[in-house]
């Protein structure tokens, strides 16, 4: 096999598994995707309103950060969106906080290979679509 042979296998090894663990992050997205949506199931108008106006607010600037940003860059973005969740929570704004989840699960899914991120990347989507719409009614 040789120094080379084993270099190259050893390469493939690690693209591997770096495609395994992000199909396996894919499903983890699932689980809380399905999570954020049985919390904001049967919400009042105006948990709606925060929910949506989250959303609406949040997912362009952090579709580009993200599209912009390196590796390291994009965990400090996803970090700093889960400790401004966690801050918003223990300020009693669930609603805010389900719909900075959203944008988070958009961003991350569009990276990702695999059905389970595929899912969380169409389903979020149509949830900021509807964001629009709700909010676009709600204008006029």
């Amino acid at each position: 096999m040789g120094l080379f042979g084993l270099a190259t296998g050893l390469f493939d090894v690690l693209r591997d598994s770096r495609v395994v663990w992000q199909e396996a992050r894919g499903n983890v997205l699932r689980q809380q995707l399905d999570d954020t949506m049985m919390r904001i199931k049967g919400a009042n108008y105006p948990a709606m309103q925060g929910f949506y106006g989250n959303i609406e607010g949040t997912i362009e600037e952090l579709r580009e950060a993200y599209k912009r940003a390196c590796s390291s860059e994009r965990k400090e973005i996803l970090e700093h969106c889960r400790k401004s969740m966690h801050r918003m929570w223990n300020q009693g704004d669930w609603p805010s906080v389900l719909g900075l989840s959203i944008s988070c699960l958009n961003i991350e899914s569009e990276h990702l290979p695999g059905e389970d991120a595929a899912y969380v990347k169409r389903e979020t989507d149509k949830i900021i679509a509807e964001a629009s719409a709700f909010l676009e009614k709600d204008r006029r």
